[in-house]
């Protein structure tokens, strides 16, 4: 899952990008019919990713491109369980920690902020 730099790699998030897919599709939110995400990438500095920084903070921050084109930018904010925590300091795979599409209470978006939360 991570790199020798701590960030997120490719895989990890193809994976964020094709389930936010099925989590915006899926959604009930009027405002979100028709988004889709194309795409998801770690674009903080080095330091954010760093296991000590994780550790503390319990979140991994990203840049999703979304919305009816799939284009426009939103922060996508992975608030980790402490299980996912320990996963992602030891560098082992976090995609065991993405929540199934139909899970509940693990997704939320602020449309008007651009803005997007998901628990893992």
């Amino acid at each position: 899952m991570i790199i020798d730099s701590h960030i997120p790699n490719k895989d990890f998030c193809s994976a964020l990008e094709y389930l936010l897919t099925r989590l915006l599709r899926s959604s009930s939110l009027p405002e979100c019919k028709g988004f889709w995400c194309d795409g998801v990438s770690a674009h903080l500095p080095d330091k954010y990713y760093q296991p000590s920084h994780v550790s503390f903070s319990k979140q991994l921050i990203f840049k999703a491109f979304s919305g009816k084109t799939g284009q426009e930018e939103y922060e996508l904010i992975l608030n980790l369980s402490s299980q996912a925590v320990l996963t992602y300091t030891r560098q082992a795979e976090m995609s065991e920690h993405l929540p199934d599409a139909n899970a509940e209470n693990t997704f939320d978006i602020d449309v008007d902020k651009r803005r997007m939360w998901l628990a893992i």
